[in-house]
């Protein structure tokens, strides 16, 4: 069985990477400039120059970066309005019943 091939430390940093979310990962580190980017021997990258290159990408590809949601996770209050509408009666039912009956027939009005 083949041995699959080892993993980029370069990419694995980029990709770890949080300070920038990006809408295509794979297509920003394919367009990051990288060359100043050293990774030592042992697989460790420098993160100082990572965050720099992640930085000149973010400004310069403005439209490889996603945005923060401009919606508040924090409840706001309720969203619509109270059951009945707010409207306050002034009369009970009952009365408002009656009060309609008169003002229809002028017969009732004694």
């Amino acid at each position: 069985m083949p041995d699959a091939p080892a993993p980029d430390p370069l990419r694995t940093a980029w990709l770890a990477f949080t300070e920038v979310t990006w809408h295509d990962p794979a297509m920003a580190y394919d367009l990051a400039d990288l060359a100043d980017v050293p990774v030592d021997d042992d697989g460790t990258v420098d993160a100082a120059r990572l965050r720099r290159a992640v930085r000149r990408l973010a400004q310069a590809k403005r439209f490889l970066v996603r945005e923060a949601p401009a919606y508040s996770a924090a409840p706001t209050g309720p969203s619509g309005a109270a059951v009945g509408g707010g409207r306050r009666r002034t009369m009970t039912p009952p009365a408002m019943a009656n009060a309609a009956l008169v003002a229809k027939y002028p017969a009732l009005r004694r």
